[in-house]
């Protein structure tokens, strides 16, 4: 991996063509003498040696003279030339190799279709190669780890000095999905170069900082805030200027409130190229499509803004139906035209069936709670259930009300105002009541309460503001050990659970701690986007399908049915892995590095179930493709290396030295020769 560069052969070469001729004719030059008359030649003899040959020349003789002086005149001319050795990159330090996997190092735009993630671990390996050569001018080897990293961060290599552990760390980066990030890469790195001092355990000394090897299309947003003072950056960057992408920024599907049995999909795509495209967009609804679901989209060029020098893409929607589809659909729109990123030309989507929810509010008399939500198109049936009705209906009669059956014909029931003597299985909401359930036994009122903290990542906190909440009074849990809290309420020192679920035996509920009614909340659009999410989350758990969309890297989180076993996924890949419900009934994945389908597969009560979950790109920033040859690391610029290959050692020093000794040598033989 080394080899000698010539920074200015023209200016050697023309220097040795002037002088180095020359010198040698001299040396086939006679000289000229009169001639006299001696009477003995025994003390003339090394004077006249050079009148052996014929004038004006003589024949040219084995001369260690012109051997030196020739070789001081090459060297002068290969120092004039400023040759460089390209030599392993040497710090004196660590050095730690920062590969990208992230969804834009996918993209093919280099010769022969290669992907980025292919460039930048060649060049990643050269680098190693070079530093672990040795040799000469190489000094001793660096310190160098390996780290893939995209908006997540994986040590695949530790500080090692061995060249063969780096080459497998960097061979094992695989491609992911994910969006870009370097905060977590920098957070180890630097985790990772700090030295503990082992006899004391309260200090911590700080290395020298490490040497970063960053290899990236450069498409990193929070790049320029993760400088520390002493930091060394090298920047290799991946990637062809004219990369050509038309991304999906958005998709979602809708069922129409005035026709649940119908599916409206809406879709956004954006230009990263220069120049204006024509796009054919194709739907297809559980893998089959028809004419009228293709769009032809002539999408215009992307444009840079004049005050901040960004490229503003080019932009366009496309809309598919209201198409009837009462039944769960698996949607997907693609982009037909081929670009160099592949990952954000779909966009998949997974609605649930058409289904109205039939809900029962179970109160004393007619409640405020049944008021807020009769003219409600999700609730297909909403029945006011007395006490006494629900008690005898969760007793299994009929409790009263029409349509036979008992509490399992609702698929939410809502309890206001009613401490109900039995619960079957069932789906509930409870606001404030107190439930025949050890888990969820509730302690003496206290009041003035209001909102420390809420789960907004929960599906029933969508679009749930609790920061001006007050609670008059408040019911404590007498213990919180079975319960997985979703808001935490406070009073002074005191804090207490407000929203509670609660999972077993079949029974799933929402558990309220105090009652709304004696909240400013129940008078808040926020309650009714609360009780809208509830009602959904609940009713639609046991669907095949779900409407949550994910982005790469975002866990699935789900709840099967009580008693699920033989628990499957299957990942975009085809992989499959085994999954372990825990006390709730829930299963989770964190490794969404790829989009696509992931399938949930289970049995339950002799039956199987499954759900999908779609993961979609859906980032500009991250389809935005175009390599950045320039990085902003704090105060300074960085501008990209065009290749890893290692320091360039200056050998002109080396020349000139030697020349000098060589002169020195000269002069000793020409003065040695003229005293003997």
């Amino acid at each position: 991996m080394s080899g000698i560069n010539l920074i200015d052969p023209v200016a050697g070469g023309v220097l040795a063509a002037s002088v180095i001729p020359p010198l040698i004719l001299l040396y086939f030059l006679k000289l000229r003498r009169r001639q006299r008359v001696i009477s003995c030649t025994l003390l003339w003899k090394k004077s006249i040696e050079d009148l052996r040959a014929n004038a004006p020349f003589q024949k040219l003789r084995k001369s260690l003279l012109l051997f030196l002086q020739l070789l001081a005149l090459a060297l002068l001319a290969l120092a004039i030339m400023q040759p460089q050795l390209k030599s392993g990159r040497r710090t004196g330090g660590r050095v730690i190799i920062m590969i990208d996997n992230s969804a834009s190092m996918s993209a093919t735009d280099l010769e022969g279709g290669r992907s980025r993630l292919d460039d930048a671990k060649d060049k990643a390996r050269r680098l190693v190669e070079a530093m672990q050569s040795g040799g000469l001018f190489g000094g001793t080897a660096d310190e160098c780890m390996v780290i893939a990293f995209n908006e997540k961060a994986e040590v695949l290599c530790n500080f090692t000095t061995a060249r063969q552990p780096l080459l497998r760390a960097i061979d094992a980066v695989r491609p992911t999905d994910r969006r870009t990030a370097i905060d977590d890469a920098l957070k180890l790195a630097r985790a990772h170069t700090t030295i503990t001092d082992p006899d004391n355990e309260q200090l911590v000394m700080e290395g020298k900082p490490g040497t970063i090897e960053l290899f990236s299309d450069g498409a990193i947003a929070d790049f320029q805030r993760q400088v520390r003072r002493g930091e060394t950056l090298n920047f290799y960057p991946i990637g062809a200027p004219d990369a050509d992408n038309v991304a999906f920024s958005s998709v979602a599907a809708e069922r129409p409130y005035d026709s649940p049995a119908a599916i409206q999909v809406f879709a956004g795509l954006v230009n990263f190229n220069q120049t204006g495209v024509e796009c054919t967009v194709q739907m297809s609804v559980n893998g089959d499509s028809n004419v009228g679901w293709i769009r032809v989209v002539r999408m215009e060029a992307a444009t840079i803004d004049a005050s901040t020098g960004q490229l503003v893409p080019g932009r366009s929607n496309v809309v598919f139906g209201p198409f009837e589809q009462p039944a769960a659909a698996v949607i997907e729109v693609a982009n037909l035209r081929q670009d160099d990123l592949a990952v954000d030309n779909t966009a998949w989507l997974v609605t649930p069936p058409a289904k109205a929810l039939r809900t029962a509010v179970v109160a004393p008399q007619l409640s405020l709670t049944h008021d807020a939500f009769a003219g409600m198109k999700l609730l297909q049936t909403s029945d006011t259930l007395s006490g006494e009705q629900f008690d005898a209906l969760a007793a299994g009669g009929s409790g009263g009300s029409g349509g036979g059956g008992g509490a399992e014909r609702y698929d939410v029931i809502i309890i206001d105002q009613h401490e109900p003597r039995s619960l079957p299985p069932g789906r509930y909401i409870n606001l404030g009541s107190r439930l025949p359930i050890e888990a969820l036994a509730m302690g003496e009122p206290v009041e003035g309460f209001e909102i420390a903290d809420w789960t907004r990542e929960h599906p029933i906190m969508q679009h749930v503001n609790l920061d001006n909440l007050l609670i008059r009074s408040l019911r404590p849990l007498v213990s919180a050990d079975r319960v997985r809290v979703l808001v935490e309420a406070g009073s002074g020192t005191l804090s207490a659970p407000a929203i509670v679920e609660y999972t077993a035996g079949g029974v799933q509920i929402i558990h309220l701690t105090f009652r709304p009614v004696e909240t400013n909340w129940f008078w808040h659009p926020s309650w009714v986007m609360f009780m809208v999410n509830t009602i959904e989350y609940l009713g639609l758990s046991g669907s095949a399908t779900t409407e949550r969309t994910l982005s790469p890297g975002d866990p699935i989180i789900t709840r099967l049915p009580a008693g699920a076993t033989e628990v499957r996924l299957r990942t975009p890949d085809g992989a499959s892995h085994g999954l372990s419900p825990d006390d709730l009934n829930e299963v989770s994945w964190g490794r969404t590095d790829r989009a696509g389908f992931y399938d949930i597969t289970w049995k339950a009560g002799g039956a199987d179930g499954s759900r999908r979950f779609a993961v979609n790109l859906l980032d500009e920033p991250e389809s935005h493709i175009t390599p950045r040859t320039e990085l902003k690391w704090g105060d300074e610029k960085v501008t990209g290396e065009g290749a890893a290959g290692g320091l360039q050692t200056p050998l002109w020093p080396f020349a000139i030295g030697v020349c000098l000794l060589v002169l020195l040598l000269e002069w000793w033989v020409y003065h040695r020769r003229g005293y003997r």
